[in-house]
């Protein structure tokens, strides 16, 4: 779910990519009424019957496919270089992939969620690409991984917590997350991962092996692209796609890899 803040930026948008989206005039997209429609599919997929799937599905296909030239026109008024617009694009090309893709051999409502999924994204990544300022010597980047081919000291409980699972069952835990996982730090040398979640959602964690680091620990965060190597590096990389992961479902993933 989107967070307050950026639930704020988007509903001051009704539209931004003014220049460089494709067919002439852009569409008026009111992005907070979408956010919240495709966050109500997210909840309420499983209630929905086949016919109302159908239906909410074509709506959020519709949507998707006007977000994404938006999105991406947005990006591309970035500062060349920045990681914000890389992680944009990469967003904007995993969301067309999904939607080139169709449903394949997903279920009705695994699809419906899936592309409401990527109009959440979408609809944040318009609201986070605002808020940054765009163009211009004052533009200013909300948290991104390092943008300059090195590792970064990162002070964790502000833009994130990081929940910091052991390599023998991360593995397992990523595959039950499944596409529900956000962006993972791999730290092979160490023999741990770690999870990004909201900040201060796992304070209260007791749980075997599993710890969550917040205020006043501090977590060594690779650049954005190096996903591959010895060191450490992104396991799943940060995109508007996968950012943060739900503490519920992590938890929850996490309990039944230690119960099983």
């Amino acid at each position: 779910m989107a967070d307050p803040e950026l639930k704020e930026q988007i509903d001051m948008q009704e539209t931004t990519a003014s220049a460089g989206v494709p067919g002439g005039d852009p569409p008026r997209l009111a992005f907070g009424a979408l956010l919240r429609e495709a966050e109500q599919v997210v909840d309420a997929a499983s209630l929905l019957s086949t016919s109302e799937l159908s239906t909410v599905t074509e709506r959020m296909r519709t949507v998707l496919g006007e977000l994404i030239p938006i999105v991406e026109a947005m990006a591309l008024r970035c500062p060349n270089g920045t990681s914000t617009q890389a992680i944009a694009l990469t967003g904007v090309g995993e969301a067309r992939r999904r939607l080139d893709a169709g449903q394949r051999s997903l279920s009705a409502e695994r699809y419906a969620e899936r592309t409401a999924r990527s109009v959440v994204a979408m609809c944040g990544m318009v609201g986070r690409l605002s808020a940054s300022g765009l163009v211009g010597a004052g533009f200013v980047e909300p948290w991104t991984p390092p943008n300059r081919g090195r590792l970064e000291l990162v002070s964790c409980g502000q833009a994130w917590d990081a929940v910091k699972v052991p390599s023998r069952i991360a593995q397992s835990v990523l595959t039950r997350l499944g596409e529900a996982t956000g962006a993972v730090i791999e730290d092979p040398p160490g023999h741990v991962w770690y999870w990004l979640v909201k900040p201060g959602t796992g304070n209260s964690w007791r749980m075997r092996d599993v710890e969550c680091l917040g205020a006043a620990a501090y977590l060594v965060v690779p650049p954005a692209d190096r996903t591959e190597g010895l060191g450490v590096r992104w396991r799943v990389a940060l995109s508007p796609e996968q950012y943060l992961t739900e503490a519920k479902d992590l938890y929850e993933a996490l309990t039944a890899e230690w119960g099983s």
